[in-house]
């Protein structure tokens, strides 16, 4: 009896070991501008959205969105620095 429970309890603690060891990637971040950053997922995201739509994806659409996303992330930058502090008066 002491012997079967022992056995148990050995493989459920290697079980809980080996699913500890198992490391999971949440997102990834792709893209950096300024203090903007694209995440992988961002780019899956619109991906699945366009499939869903029935739209066709290029077989470069990851390249050409990171660049679409790039591209929108430089022009908020540079609206935010062009623009004018408005105050109440």
């Amino acid at each position: 009896m002491r012997r079967t429970v022992f056995i148990i309890l050995s493989v459920l603690m290697v079980g809980v070991a080996n699913a500890q060891s198992a490391r999971v990637l949440a997102d990834k971040i792709v893209g950096i501008l300024g203090d903007k950053i694209v995440l992988k997922s961002d780019i899956s995201n619109y991906i699945d959205d366009i499939k869903r739509k029935g739209g066709e994806v290029p077989p470069d659409a990851e390249c050409i969105l990171l660049e679409r996303m790039m591209m929108d992330k430089a022009l908020v930058l540079q609206a935010e620095k062009d623009s004018l502090p408005v105050s109440d008066e």
